[in-house]
Order: C-alpha cells, then sequence, then structure tokens
C-alpha cells in the first residue's frame, strides 16, 4: 500500500477534490493517518477498482490514462514592436526585388523565404506589376524597354521566433510613428526599381 506522502501531487490533489466532493473535510491529515481514509471509494467518482489499483497496487498508469498530465505551458513572444523598422522593410523590400529580377522581372507572385534579422525570423510575399516602355532608336539600333511604373500588392509579411511561434508584429518609423508594412515596402521598391538598383 503506498503512503499518501509518495504518491504524485496529482492523484494526492484528486483524492483531496474527492474528499471534499464527498461533503468531507479538506484534509491531507485524514490520508496521512490511514491511507484509505480521506472518503469512500466505492462513492467516488472513479470507482472502487481505480483507487484500489493506485493505491494498494501502486499503478499509477491507471489514473494518467484517465487525468492526463497537461503540459506545461510555454511563453512565447506574441506581439512585438519594431521602433526602428526601416532597415528591416528596406531589406525586405530589397529581397523582393531581387527575386523578382531573378524571375525575368514577369508581374505575379514573388515570395522570400525565411532569413534572419533582428533575432527573429522572416518571410514575405508580393504580388508585382510592372507597365514597360520601349525607347525606339534608330533602325541599326535594338530598342530598350524601360520599366514605367510599378504596382506592389504585400500578401502577407511573417514573423516567428526561433522555434517557429508566429509573432505578431506592429512597425514604427524612427520618429515613433506607427507605419503600414505594405505602403512602406511598396514605395521601396518602386524606388529601388525607378533608380534601377
Amino acid at each position: 500500500m503506498i503512503p499518501f506522502k509518495d504518491l504524485p501531487v496529482e492523484i494526492q490533489e484528486r483524492m483531496l477534490d474527492e474528499q471534499e466532493r464527498q461533503g468531507y473535510r479538506r484534509d491531507a491529515e485524514e490520508f496521512k493517518r490511514l491511507p484509505i481514509g480521506g472518503f469512500v471509494w466505492s462513492k467516488s467518482v472513479e470507482g472502487y477498482a481505480f483507487w484500489s489499483e493506485i493505491i494498494i497496487y501502486a499503478n499509477f498508469a491507471v489514473f494518467y490514462e484517465k487525468y492526463p498530465k497537461r503540459p506545461a505551458l510555454k511563453v512565447i513572444p506574441l506581439h512585438i514592436k519594431v521602433l526602428d523598422s526601416k532597415a528591416l522593410l528596406e531589406e525586405i523590400a530589397e529581397r523582393l526585388v531581387t527575386e523578382w529580377r531573378n524571375g525575368g522581372c514577369m508581374s505575379g507572385r514573388v515570395e522570400v523565404d525565411w532569413f534572419e534579422y533582428g533575432g527573429f525570423y522572416w518571410s514575405a510575399n508580393a504580388e508585382i506589376e510592372a507597365e514597360y516602355g520601349v525607347k525606339q532608336y534608330g533602325y541599326d539600333i535594338p530598342p530598350d524597354s524601360y520599366c514605367k511604373g510599378m504596382s506592389v500588392e504585400i500578401g502577407a509579411i511573417e514573423c516567428t521566433d526561433e522555434e517557429g511561434n508566429p509573432v505578431l508584429v506592429d512597425y514604427f518609423d524612427d520618429e515613433h510613428t506607427q507605419i503600414r508594412e505594405d505602403d512602406f515596402v511598396s514605395d521601396c521598391i518602386i524606388n529601388m526599381e525607378m533608380e534601377g538598383n
């Protein structure tokens, strides 16, 4: 027979709960005096066989089958503020432009794979459409095409911690004014392309 003090704390707590449920005073001393005391096993929610397996035969698995251990809560950073986000957003814009150029500057969806920045991991995607103009020279020289305008629609900028847990982000400029990342990145992409960087 297992003494009360040697039972796992979860089992002790359940026994005290049942003691109280049956109308007795919640008192661990009752179990210390007599392991089978404290409440009537046959009148418990779980029944006589359940408690005899645990207390007489030390079969704790019976308890954990009925009452599985809950995993410990893990605290993760769910929400961060990037107070000077200009460098981060320019980095994302530059990566999107690079992917867009690598794809032949064709209109369509562009994605940036996860990269580390500031202790977090970032990815982004956007729909980029470009309008081209043509400069016609003489008959001997082929025409030049150039980008007249672009439209950029950010689908998402995602952030995770090192373990891959999602993190919500608010972006602020260097004057601590909140900015919308899609507007900022759109401007950066258009400026970079118009400047021919």
